[in-house]
């Protein structure tokens, strides 16, 4: 089951509309210049964690499988640094080449992996789950031409006995 990631509208993310109270800040700064995020604001490589762990079981992998993933397209990363980047305290930092790897692996540009499981992943799994519809809509299409063909066949193979079954020992 994916964990589920701060929205915009959860207490997790500070909204950008509003100054972050800082706490640390002078006591002679104005509100105005109270710009910086809070505490609970996510840093960037936070988010691509987070949003790695998202796309990772998505798809139901492991992090023995997001690694062979990442191996198998050419970016070196074994199962434990997967797991550090997710979960680990202090989380493993993720290196540039190793950030282009998983929008590789995960099939996203690299500026998604920044963004929290936000629109970005909700639009690729809509484009999936339509890719996925379309692709199972021709194929009950193709196996009622499979069928149509295969009744055809029976019938003129019953009709002319004397051709014999083509398809025998092909599996058909």
């Amino acid at each position: 089951m994916p964990t589920s990631l701060p929205t915009p509208s959860s207490p997790q993310l500070a909204d950008p509309a509003k100054p972050a109270e800082n706490h640390n800040a002078p006591a002679s700064m104005n509100a105005a210049d109270q710009t910086q995020p809070s505490a609970p604001w996510l840093s960037a490589e936070e988010v691509a964690a987070a949003r790695i762990q998202f796309e990772r079981e998505i798809r139901g992998w492991s992090t023995n499988r997001l690694s062979d993933e990442m191996n198998a397209a050419g970016y070196v990363m074994n199962p434990s640094a997967v797991w550090r980047i997710e979960k680990g305290t202090p989380r493993r930092r993720i290196h540039l080449e190793e950030a282009i790897g998983f929008a590789a692996v995960f099939g996203l540009p690299l500026e998604e992996l920044y963004k929290l499981g936000g629109s970005g992943a909700y639009e690729r799994a809509a484009e999936l789950t339509d890719a996925v519809q379309t692709r199972r809509r021709a194929a009950d299409e193709a196996a009622k031409l499979l069928d149509v063909a295969e009744r055809q066949l029976t019938a003129y193979l019953n009709a002319h006995p004397e051709v014999g079954n083509p398809c025998a020992g092909q599996g058909a």
